[in-house]
């Protein structure tokens, strides 16, 4: 991967390229170093990538000799790849696939892992990107809709990411630009401002929970097990979300909720006083989150797939890559004593009574009867 990112700079010219078939070999090149890029360890690299994608993107555009001098407006201060990307993104009608939006959501989600937290730092970047998405899911075909609620799964990925490290002066005197060592790997930790920024782009993360998105940024909120039970209010508040709106996210919802409350290995039925190690047995059983499904291969290596696919027939394509991403199976069960933290139950009874309301049945639905031998006790 580092020796393959100096060609970075050559890909970004290659996608404002004269011919399709240029522009399309550039995107499909651009998400396989993406790809290659999320699934090494995080090193220096990785910061040079990021700030290689931030300088194209918030380039100032060449100066037009023939516009009138007058306040320029705001798209008009975008860069040229911005542009491109909001032309192509419009675009409703393409002859191909790879000539309108599937092209620019494939090209936005290799700019997103690309950048990494750099987008999720940065206040321009981020309006860049959100700018993007909003436009995307506003176009007239379901399918595109679609393929822009899986661009939230990487949107997702890189909010989760660590500090991107930095090289000191005399690091990069003493060593290769591209040594991977222990210093470049040591992640810094994220600053009050930056803690800040993070918190206004999870609202942009928490927006989308439709096409399973939603079930995929709960798994990767739950993926590290905290105390501080943020992560889980956070979940429980996606849950609720996706409940309020019916349909088949108040469906995912249930299912997302039955397995947070699946009785996980070793639990116990109390309120448990165990040592760590004892908590770590109970885990045991527990599956590990599975990163990489943030990553949809078919999003990234799109030639074939995405890119050479007609455009008529797009659904089957984007529904192929929607089942690369995580599902309420990869969700793993809250621990007994996540659950016997404080709000968390009555939180997910809240959601449970919320999706009671969105249950509709047919007139002739034949209600379950009762067993007259179970008897319920009622809890305050």
């Amino acid at each position: 991967m580092p020796a393959f990112t100096e060609l970075l700079p050559s890909l970004l010219d290659n996608l404002l390229g004269p011919r399709l078939a240029l522009r399309a070999q550039a995107c499909h090149a651009l998400g396989g170093l993406a790809l290659g890029a999320s699934q090494i360890p995080l090193a220096y690299a990785h910061t040079r990538l990021s700030d290689i994608v931030a300088t194209a993107l918030t380039a100032d555009p060449a100066p037009s000799t023939t516009s009138s001098p007058q306040t320029p407006s705001a798209n008009k201060l975008d860069s040229m790849l911005i542009k491109t990307l909001r032309t192509t993104l419009g675009t409703t009608d393409p002859s191909c696939a790879a000539q309108g939006p599937v092209w620019a959501l494939c090209t936005l989600a290799a700019l997103i892992v690309l950048l990494g937290p750099a987008l999720v730092t940065s206040a321009k970047l981020t309006n860049v990107v959100k700018a993007l998405l909003a436009l995307s899911i506003r176009h007239k075909k379901s399918s595109v809709r679609a393929l822009a609620c899986v661009v939230w799964r990487p949107l997702a990925w890189a909010y989760f990411r660590s500090p991107l490290p930095r090289k000191s002066d005399e690091d990069e005197e003493e060593e290769g630009e591209w040594e991977d060592d222990s210093r470049t790997r040591n992640a810094a930790a994220w600053t009050e401002a930056e803690e800040a920024r993070r918190n206004d782009f999870w609202k942009i993360v928490a927006t989308m929970v439709d096409m399973g998105a939603g079930v995929g940024t709960i798994g990767a909120l739950l993926a590290d097990r905290s105390d501080d039970g943020r992560s889980i209010s956070r979940a429980i508040a996606l849950l609720e979300s996706m409940v309020q709106r019916g349909g088949n996210m108040c469906h995912d919802a249930v299912q997302t909720l039955c397995r947070l409350v699946s009785a996980p290995v070793g639990a116990s039925p109390t309120p448990p006083v165990k040592g760590k190690q004892e908590a770590e047995e109970d885990e045991e059983g527990d599956m590990d989150w599975d990163w990489a499904k943030m990553l949809p291969k078919g999003l990234f290596s799109a030639d074939p797939g995405l890119l050479t696919v007609n455009f008529s027939s797009l659904s089957e394509e984007v529904r192929q890559v929607v089942k690369q991403t995580p599902t309420e199976t990869d969700v793993r069960a809250l621990s007994a004593s996540e659950l016997w933290m404080p709000g968390v139950m009555d939180g997910l009874i809240k959601v449970w009574r919320t999706a009671l309301t969105q249950v509709c049945l047919s007139s002739d639905a034949e209600l379950p009867v009762c067993d007259r031998s179970v008897v319920f006790c009622e809890v305050d």
